[in-house]
């Protein structure tokens, strides 16, 4: 009885879903609709250039991902730069430099057709659900539920800093896979049929390889078996949580990796306690809602306060929303709406989870970014609506709300049109940050390094000096600040602050051998020489700091200690240089290398080594292969 029971129920679903399919020809066009829209609204971000944030580090001075020989693709799925494990977003980066190289058009045009695809895949999802939370709607109504839901999601001005920064590259790629998970989820638990929970599980990790948004899908997945697929129950409740163990074991494996990474590559911001990090987590849930509602004042960076204060008016008037949300949805769960309202909001916060500051890394309070996949179903609620509008009304009043809603996306597009152009280059972006807000200690000090570039160091330094006085424990601002004091030449004040950053905790080894540097220029060559030291015990595979060390134990008169660090600094550098990074004019490693050879060679000769000199010598002429 039970097994004709679930036949009946399976010819049910299939039946109600090829009944309200609709024509093949409306499934197609509106997707395509929501492609091309969504692709013209963010058409401005492909004249942007590389940023001087985070895309110089990924890309310019990067040459690691540029090819697919085994020595890139090793590397691709075995580094956690900036904290990332992202193999698929890196092999996604290779493709663009196969074709254009290092223009940024290419790449930020991939970026445009990936995040015009994952609208055209809401548009696919939130039909699908739709259809299965109102059964009865018509094809017109949910065609039209599905395409503002799309919408909404696409053209969105909240997705343009994960679709015009190209770092973000693994926000549109890795969101294309995790939607088809959940869509081939959807298809799985309506059908039954191994293939899609096969696909759905393949997709997750493709989309884990891509970033780490899919972490929390298996809970995601038990919330929509709960709404609006209607599996949950006491009794099926043990075989749908068994059901999601692949899921969570793919996603626990990702976790352990990514908060290795994380707290390995990114430094995490120092004494914020409980209470602070619940008031921030409340206060996120509440930002990116208020956000979505009115999305102004957009910024690249929100930064987190300094000290913070979880009892400051924002965070109490966030912990009240949140409450008086939660109540309101907890009492209306019993309706179909509200049921549905409940779902929507739930998957919201537990996408976000991992984001909200629980664990902080990172300057930002908020980020726009990391609205990017947890607003979908917030998007898919809305179009319910609309679907559930067009069932109700009168057509005339339809007509109306239509004539709203298009007016609304219009406003939409044309606002997701202007935040692009904040993203076309780090001088327009730093100063959008400082019209949000004028004391950004992160806008400053990127303005005053963009001014280092084009040698006003003036103007750095007033930027600079800025932001030391919002972050004076900030070892990045500080290393900035004293190469800007060199420049003006106030040498006591470059020193001081030097020194300052070096007692600084939570230094990196690249921070040491900045610091090194400037010491070095300084003529305090002692101090160099330790900062250098520190930077090899900190990574014994930072190769300019061997080499920096060498030069200075060489001239000391230690050359047997010179000689070990100069033969450390080629070993290292050796197979970034046969990769391709063999242009010593573009590359500082790839100077460095040539100079560590010429200095081994030298000395060799000096010692009688001839031999061993023009093997270093043969080395030497890497740098001319082209």
């Amino acid at each position: 009885m039970n097994r004709l029971g679930s036949r009946r129920q399976l010819a049910t679903n299939l039946t109600a879903d090829r009944e309200n399919s609709g024509s093949p020809l409306w499934a197609l066009l509106f997707p395509l609709l929501v492609f091309v829209a969504t692709y013209i609204a963010f058409a401005p971000a492909i004249r942007g250039d590389f940023l001087q944030w985070d895309d110089d580090v990924l890309l310019l001075n990067n040459p690691d991902y540029r090819g697919f020989g085994a020595d890139q693709i090793r590397w691709m799925f075995s580094t956690t730069m900036l904290g990332n494990f992202m193999p698929f977003t890196w092999l996604s980066y290779a493709v663009d430099y196969a074709l254009v190289g290092m223009r940024p058009v290419g790449y930020h045009i991939t970026n445009n057709l990936l995040h015009a695809f994952d609208a055209a895949l809401v548009f696919g999802l939130a039909r699908l659900l739709i259809r299965i939370a109102q059964p009865t709607a018509r094809p017109p109504s949910l065609i039209a539920g599905a395409f503002v839901a799309a919408m909404l999601f696409g053209i969105h001005p909240l997705r343009v800093e994960s679709v015009a920064w190209i770092t973000e590259r693994k926000d549109v790629l890795s969101a294309f896979f995790l939607i088809s998970s959940v869509y081939t989820y959807v298809r799985f638990a309506r059908t039954a049929g191994a293939t899609w929970y096969a696909a759905s599980l393949l997709l997750l990790a493709l989309s884990l390889l891509s970033k780490a948004w899919g972490l929390t899908l298996p809970a995601v997945l038990l919330v929509l078996d709960w709404c609006p697929l209607a599996r949950w129950t006491r009794d099926k409740s043990r075989k749908l949580i068994l059901e999601k163990l692949p899921f969570a074991a793919v996603s626990g494996a990702m976790a352990c990796i990514t908060l290795w990474a994380q707290t390995r590559e990114v430094a995490s911001l120092s004494g914020a306690n409980i209470p602070d990090r619940i008031a921030q987590s409340l206060y996120g849930l509440v930002f990116y809602v208020g956000k979505t509602l009115i999305p102004i004042g957009l910024s690249p960076i929100y930064e987190h306060p300094i000290p913070m204060n979880p009892f400051a008016a924002p965070f109490v008037a966030a912990t009240a929303g949140v409450l008086v949300l939660a109540a309101g949805l907890w009492f209306v769960r019993r309706t179909g709406a509200g049921k549905a309202a409940l779902a929507a909001f739930a998957v919201y916060a537990i996408v976000l989870l991992p984001v909200l500051g629980l664990v902080q890394v990172g300057p930002q309070l908020v980020a726009d970014r990391y609205s990017y996949v947890a607003c979908i179903p917030l998007a898919i609620l809305a179009g319910g609506a609309i679907t559930r509008a067009a069932e109700r009304l009168t057509r005339r009043t339809f007509a109306i709300l239509s004539g709203v809603v298009i007016a609304g996306l219009t406003l939409l597009a044309a606002m997701t049109w202007r935040q692009c152009g904040y993203w076309r280059n780090s001088w327009v972006l730093w100063q959008r940050a400082l019209e949000v807000d004028p004391q950004s200690w992160t806008a400053h000090n990127g303005i005053g390094a963009l001014y280092m570039q084009f040698d006003d160091f003036e103007r750095a330094t007033q930027h600079l000096r800025q932001a030391a006085d919002r972050r004076p424990d900030h070892p990045g601002i500080a290393i900035n600040l004293a190469g800007a004091y060199a420049k003006t030449r106030r040498t006591d004040q470059s020193a001081a602050m030097f020194r300052k950053a070096a007692s600084m905790p939570g230094l990196t080894s690249a921070d040491l051998l900045l610091i090194g540097n400037g010491l070095e220029v300084l003529g305090l060559r002692d101090e160099a020489r330790d900062a250098y030291s520190r930077a090899i015990e900190q990574n014994a595979d930072e190769a300019e700091a061997h080499y920096r060390l060498a030069t200075l134990l060489f001239a000391s008169g230690d050359r047997k200690s010179a000689k070990q660090h100069f033969i450390k600094a080629v070993e290292l550098l050796e197979p970034s240089v046969r990769r391709g990074q063999h242009d010593g004019g573009i590359f500082v490693d790839a100077a460095i290398f040539g100079s560590a050879c010429d200095a081994l060679a030298r000395q060799l000769d000096a010692e009688g080594d001839a031999r061993t000199a023009n093997e270093y010598r043969e080395k030497r002429k890497l740098l001319q292969a082209r």
